[in-house]
């Protein structure tokens, strides 16, 4: 998951990049694929349904992962600047 609280720049400006777990889930994701350009077409025969399959569902997670991160810093927003509203 992402971490909303990151360090701020030394400028004061936006938050750090931090460690973002559903990009490398995707780009995991390109590790199969590798596999069907590197294997002899006669070794990858048998292999290439669960390899497509692997692909799309590394794909498939690390989107999941990508839309829960970002629904959970919206909803930390929301919270803070309804608190920054009561206490104004």
């Amino acid at each position: 998951m992402s971490n909303p609280e990151r360090p701020v720049a030394p400028e004061g400006g936006q938050p750090l990049p931090g460690f973002e777990p559903w990009l490398v889930v995707c780009l995991l994701a390109f590790v199969p694929g590798a596999l069907i350009v590197i294997l002899p077409r006669a070794t990858l025969a048998p292999w290439l349904v669960p390899i497509c399959i692997s692909m799309g569902v590394l794909l498939l997670i690390g989107l999941a992962m990508l839309v829960r991160s970002e629904w959970k810093h919206r909803r930390s927003e929301d919270r803070a600047s309804e608190r920054a509203r009561r206490a104004a």
